[in-house]
């Protein structure tokens, strides 16, 4: 998701537990100088990052979730929409 969206004129922050899919995204980015500087990875679970950029201070206008089938983590939903102010 993160690259089109950036592609599109976003500024994406992508976050992802998984460190073997953030070095894709990032050897991505390599290949699409034109994005680096509308698209960031970062390597972390998901609630822990949307706590820690609520704590931050930061506000995002949305936000785009691509949960396990087990759905999304306790907390996170709740980070997104109230504390961060996604839509």
């Amino acid at each position: 998701f993160s690259l089109p969206l950036a592609r599109r004129g976003h500024e994406v922050l992508a976050v992802e537990e998984n460190a073997a899919a953030v070095r894709d995204g990032v050897a991505s980015l390599r290949l699409n100088e034109d994005l680096r500087g509308s698209c960031r990875f970062v390597a972390e679970r998901a609630e822990v990052a949307a706590r820690r950029l609520r704590d931050e201070g930061r506000a995002f206008p949305s936000a785009v979730v691509d949960p396990p089938r087990d759905g999304c983590p306790p907390g996170l939903l709740e980070a997104l929409l109230g504390g961060l102010a996604a839509e």
